[in-house]
This record gives C-alpha cells, sequence and structure tokens, in this order.
C-alpha cells in the first residue's frame, strides 16, 4: 500500500508541476491525498468486518436451523443396548438423517450426543471430557467410541462367526432371508459382490432347495431368494396334496371294509 501511495504522490507532484491551478478550487496537496485514501480504506476495512459479521450469523443461524430440521425428523433416543443389531440400526438411522441435513462432522457428533439419554448419556459425559482434550470432536469419533462401548470387536467377530455359520435349518426361506439380512451387514467383505451374497444365500438354503435353484446359475441375490420362496410353496402345496389323498385313500378303505 505504501508503494502505491507514494506512486500516487510522485504523479499527484508531476500533476501539481504541470497543471495550472483551477480558478475558485483551493489546491490539492499529496498530504490530503493521503488522508482521503486513508479515510477510504478504514471504510473498507468496516465495510469487510460487517460482511464478515453478516456471514457469520448466517453460518450461526444455519446451525441452528440445521438442529430444528434434525429435531424434525423424529431421531430416536439411546439408552444403551445389549444387542448389537439394535447399536448398529441406531447408529445406521443417525447417518440417514445426516444425509438429508446441511451439519459438519463436529454437529454431526452433537446432534448424536443429544439423543442419548439414561446410562448412555452418563457414558459420554465421562467419555466426552477424554476426547475434547483433542479437539473438537467429530462424527468419526463419536462413533469409533459408541462401537468401542456398545458393539466392541469381540462381539463383532461373533456376529461374523454367526453369519459365515448361518443356515436355514428349520426357519423358513422368509425367516432364513431375514437373519441372514440382519447378520450380513456385520460382514461386508463375505459378500462383497452381488454374486457371493447369492451364492452364499443359496449354500445356507435346505438341500432339496439348494438342488432345484444351483441348477439355475442364479448370480443375482433377489431371484434367489423369489426362486426360493417359488420352490418351498410348491413343496409345500404338493405335501398339502399328498397328504389329502392319503387322507381320502384311508377313508375309502375303510368305507370299503364297512360293506364287507
Amino acid at each position: 500500500m505504501l508503494c502505491k501511495f507514494e506512486y500516487l504522490n510522485k504523479n499527484i507532484t508531476l500533476a501539481n508541476d504541470n497543471v495550472p491551478p483551477v480558478e475558485g478550487l483551493p489546491p490539492v496537496s499529496a498530504e490530503g491525498i493521503y488522508r482521503y485514501l486513508g479515510t477510504l480504506s478504514s471504510l473498507v476495512e468496516c465495510q469487510a468486518r460487517a460482511v464478515g459479521t453478516n456471514v457469520q450469523g448466517q453460518s450461526s443461524s444455519s446451525r441452528g436451523s440445521s438442529f430444528d430440521d434434525f429435531k424434525k425428523l423424529g431421531p430416536p433416543y439411546f439408552s444403551g443396548a445389549t444387542d448389537p443389531t439394535e447399536v448398529e440400526a441406531w447408529i445406521l438411522k443417525m447417518e440417514k438423517f445426516f444425509g438429508v441435513i446441511d451439519c459438519s462432522k463436529e454437529q454431526k457428533a452433537s446432534y448424536a450426543a443429544f439423543m442419548l439419554d439414561k446410562e448412555a448419556d452418563h457414558w459420554w459425559r465421562m467419555t466426552r471430557r477424554l476426547l475434547e482434550d483433542q479437539g473438537p470432536i467429530t462424527w468419526r469419533q463419536f462413533r469409533e467410541a459408541f462401537y468401542k462401548k456398545y458393539f466392541p470387536d469381540s462381539v463383532r467377530r461373533q456376529k461374523v462367526g454367526e453369519f459365515i455359520r448361518l443356515e436355514q435349518g428349520d426357519m423358513t426361506v422368509a425367516q432364513y432371508e431375514a437373519k441372514f439380512t440382519e447378520l450380513s451387514r456385520f460382514s461386508p467383505q463375505l459378500i462383497a459382490t452381488e454374486e457371493e451374497k447369492a451364492l452364499k444365500f443359496q449354500d445356507g438354503l435346505k438341500p432339496y432347495l439348494k438342488n432345484k435353484i444351483s441348477i439355475l446359475k442364479l448370480g443375482v441375490y433377489s431371484e434367489v431368494v423369489d426362486r426360493a420362496l417359488i420352490a418351498e410353496k410348491d413343496n409345500e402345496e404338493l405335501h398339502q396334496y399328498r397328504e389329502q389323498q392319503r387322507k381320502r385313500n384311508r377313508s375309502d378303505g375303510a368305507h370299503g371294509n364297512q360293506e364287507h
């Protein structure tokens, strides 16, 4: 800025040397120009501060409105749970809500913490003190601490083992599919592709269902499930038909014996 002033001062001096003063107007000195530019600079700085304050106010207003939007979605409270499925479901719901509102990583952690209740809230009050020493708490840090408390690695490994050993057994296809979906979320690496998911489900079906579906060579999970449901229904109808036939045969045999 000083260089610019020196340049202006030089030009003004040259101009004053070459241009006669205008009648009725006082001569303009370099000092006067400096004062004018200083005043103009102060006005610009004030305007910049005003704009910055306005933007900051809008940002604060936006943060407030995002929390209002979050609450309007009706997020569930979490009081503590021993079932890993419930723990995972709560985190997934939080992330679903965060996907439709505009909030920072730090705000996500703050909003989620607000929904903790009872035992979970007490745990977070103790944990927050430790995390705050490292700086602002982000959603990633909150989630890691949350999982460490309510879904530790030992339990996660147990769920992975359950998924690996999962078979239909005495369950219906619908029940098996529900259990498959529940446990598969803990082992995404085992079914990284659609084909791997379809084959894993198919391998756990009852032998007669697996034999019927494997020859179709399906590579889409939903198609394997649909075919298994159809095959199961067909088998039930066939079983009912045979049972009715046996009852009818017994009834006919009883009538024949009475006639003799």
